[in-house]
């Protein structure tokens, strides 16, 4: 790599797109290589520095999903799962970097990425905070201690949020299934909730309303 890496944001118009785009034309060391949407999104063809406000001039939002990754040197996408994949054969196939936040993803799907990282870069995460990733280590920490603890994960999020649990629960139900030394697929009690809990059980409860800031 240069001086500068040449990213892809893919899902560019998406709430969280839209801020990447922003984030990588502010960022001295990160040049918007390609902007990524899907096939009949009424702004594709637009220029990037327009639609979104941006200083980089010459970059087109584009449908070419092949095109969009040979410019780049790294894809960055928080999309939805059946889109990461296809991202995911098509980074494989260029041997370029993909950097994901989706959530939601199967464990087929997980696997995938566990096996396309032993070829290309691939960093995976459900939350990129700062402040998650030191509360999932707390967490891991507390786990060991309270092996017996009942552990109830209640999360929030915006209406308009796909996945429920969100990926930060999730991966929060697993590192302390981990912890303890469990199997979280037998303890994690997603659904169907009723009556006396088990013993163990890892419990989840989504609230999703309006706007609210997960």
């Amino acid at each position: 790599m240069g001086e500068q890496t040449d990213i892809l944001i893919a899902g560019a118009c998406g709430q969280m797109g839209r801020q990447l785009v922003q984030l990588v034309d502010q960022e001295a060391g990160c040049r918007l290589a390609s902007a990524f949407e899907v096939s009949g999104h009424p702004d594709i063809g637009r220029d990037a520095q327009s639609l979104f406000g941006i200083h980089q001039p010459g970059v087109v939002l584009s449908d070419d999903l092949a095109g969009c990754v040979q410019q780049a040197e790294v894809v960055i996408e928080f999309t939805r799962p059946d889109g990461t994949m296809q991202l995911l054969d098509e980074c494989r196939r260029q041997a370029k970097g993909l950097v994901t936040g989706t959530t939601g993803m199967t464990e087929d799907q997980k696997q995938r990425l566990r096996e396309a990282a032993k070829e290309i870069p691939v960093i995976s995460e459900p939350n990129f905070s700062g402040g998650l990733s030191l509360m999932f280590d707390l967490v891991r920490r507390a786990a060991m201690v309270e092996r017996e603890a009942d552990v109830e994960i209640l999360e929030i999020h915006h209406s308009k949020k796909l996945d429920a649990p969100s990926g930060t629960a999730l991966k929060l139900g697993e590192t302390i299934s981990t912890a303890r030394g469990g199997n979280f697929e037998q303890e994690a009690s997603l659904h169907n909730r009723s009556g006396k809990r088990q013993k163990g059980s890892i419990g989840f409860a989504s609230l999703r309303a309006a706007d609210i800031v997960g």
